[in-house]
Formats: C-alpha cells, sequence, structure tokens
C-alpha cells in the first residue's frame, strides 16, 4: 500500500487513519520535500514506512520510489487528498484473488460533500467517468486516484514507471483487462485553492500531451480541433454523471468544468508541442 503525501500532515493523517483496521500489511508513504511534516506524525503511526523525495518529487517519481519498497503481491496507490472508504482495503485484495488475470484494480470517487461549485467542477472535470453506481466488471479505464496493480506487471514494465502518466500507458500497453470494484471507493476532497486547482489541471494536460506519440496529420488535427475538446469532455462528464443519479451536481459546476477542461486542454497541446520538439 502507497500514499503519494504532497500537500498538508493534516490531510495525510485522515488518509493513514482512514486505512486503520483493513488489514494493509505494509503501508508506505512517499512524500515530496515540500510537504507539510509533523514529527507527531512518526510517534502516532509507528508502523508507517517513510521515504522523502530529494527534491520537489512530481507524483509518478513518489510513486516509482514506493514502488521498489513494496513486497506484496498487490501494490495499491493512493494520493494524501484521498480518504479511503471502509473495507477499501479488502476490495482491491479480493478483486485481484477473484481475477488472477487482470492488470490493475480501480473504484469510484465520491462527490466531495459541502463543496463549492468550483471545487465540484474541478471534480467533474477530472473524475466524471468514475462516480459511483457503476457496476463492477471488466474495464480498460481507471483513475490514477484510486488503483492498485499487481507487482510483478508493474516490475515487467519498469521501463515506463519514469513517465508522467505511467499508469496509462502501462494500461494502453497491456492486452490484459482491468477491473471497476463499486465496493473500493474513495472520497477525494480538492486539495487545492482555485489557482493551485487551475495549475493542476493544465499540467496534468501538458502531462498527458507529451507522452503521446502522433505524426504531422494527426498533430494538426489534434491542434484544429483543440477549441471543441472542452465541449467534447465536458459532454462525456455529463454522461458519466447523468448514469450514476448525480446529473443535478454536475450542471451545478458545468460553468466550471468547461473552465478545467480548457485549462486541460492548453495544456495538452502545449506538451503536444513540447513532445514533437523532444522528438
Amino acid at each position: 500500500m502507497v500514499i503519494v503525501w504532497r500537500e498538508s500532515a493534516e490531510l495525510l493523517r485522515r488518509c493513514v487513519l482512514a486505512l486503520e483496521g483493513q488489514g494493509v500489511d505494509q503501508l508506505v508513504v512517499s512524500r515530496s520535500r515540500e510537504a507539510e511534516f509533523s514529527d507527531a506524525l512518526l510517534s502516532e503511526f509507528p508502523r508507517v514506512q517513510w521515504i522523502e523525495h530529494g527534491g520537489a518529487g512530481e507524483l509518478p517519481e513518489l510513486q516509482w520510489l514506493a514502488l521498489a519498497e513494496v513486497r506484496s503481491d498487490v501494490a495499491a496507490f493512493l494520493e494524501d487528498p484521498a480518504i479511503p472508504g471502509p473495507g477499501w482495503a479488502a476490495a482491491h485484495r479480493q478483486a485481484h484473488l477473484a481475477h488472477p488475470e487482470m492488470l490493475a484494480c480501480g473504484g469510484p470517487v465520491r462527490i466531495p460533500e459541502g463543496a463549492e461549485a468550483w471545487e465540484l467542477g474541478w471534480h467533474w472535470s477530472d473524475y466524471a467517468a468514475y462516480a459511483p453506481g457503476q457496476p463492477s466488471g471488466p474495464t480498460r479505464d481507471l483513475t490514477d486516484a484510486n488503483v492498485s496493480y499487481k507487482s510483478l506487471h508493474l516490475r515487467a514494465n519498469e521501463s515506463l514507471l519514469a513517465e508522467a502518466v505511467w499508469g496509462w500507458r502501462i494500461r494502453k500497453a497491456s492486452t490484459l483487462m482491468s477491473h471497476y470494484e463499486s465496493a473500493a471507493w474513495i472520497d477525494y476532497p480538492c486539495p487545492f485553492p482555485l489557482g493551485g486547482a487551475l495549475r493542476q489541471r493544465w499540467s496534468a494536460g501538458r502531462a498527458h500531451g507529451a507522452v503521446r506519440q502522433l505524426g504531422i496529420v494527426a498533430l494538426a488535427w489534434s491542434i484544429v480541433t483543440a477549441p471543441l475538446r472542452p465541449i467534447v469532455l465536458a459532454w462525456r462528464g455529463w454522461q458519466g454523471a447523468r448514469c450514476s443519479g448525480c446529473g443535478p451536481s454536475y450542471v451545478r459546476a458545468l460553468p466550471w468544468v468547461l473552465v478545467f477542461h480548457i485549462r486541460w486542454t492548453c495544456g495538452e497541446l502545449a506538451g503536444l508541442l513540447s513532445g514533437q520538439r523532444a522528438r
């Protein structure tokens, strides 16, 4: 079990407390040097294995650093804002046992309670496809905020682990299906102020664009159709929210959903162009 810690000590504390009593045999916290730290955490959670990244540490770097310490057959990943539900660890473990042929397991990300409209917009811009209410079953689409892998598969794809979106790349490259487990839900309140949330969506889009390998024609098409992409993404999000019974929440946040999709699209274009120059 790996928790990536980049924000506040209180966010991390809530995450670790939610895992207590869930039978987690090893808990590794991989933290950025910039993360807020409190010595009280060391005494409060003596079973936790703490790892510090030498630099600021982006998400994939922190995950990769912790993976080297994982001893179990299954490596489950959370980020410090996440609050796993009761039975979250057991749901992941049982899904891997029931489906030995699958690559990964993931689950729903619940809507934050009492969130402001822009926080809902941030949530829906990233997690609309993973709203609760969908049945368990095979899938190729999981969120990296709530996912577990067979450790053997991860180490077999070590060449991809340094990439900004290595989870997506591994799932895309594999012929193996993944499993969506409805019981393995998490809460994921927005950990950023508004400015930080806007920067995060741009950075996420840029990371995604940087690893895409497009020919000249496909690149030109991606640039020409970019103005339509936020609308298309918002429509797809609406489908996920509506099917999960969350339509009113989505409609309330729709202006902010579009704002965050615009930021993601601008970041993706920047990543596509920078990736082309690098190649």
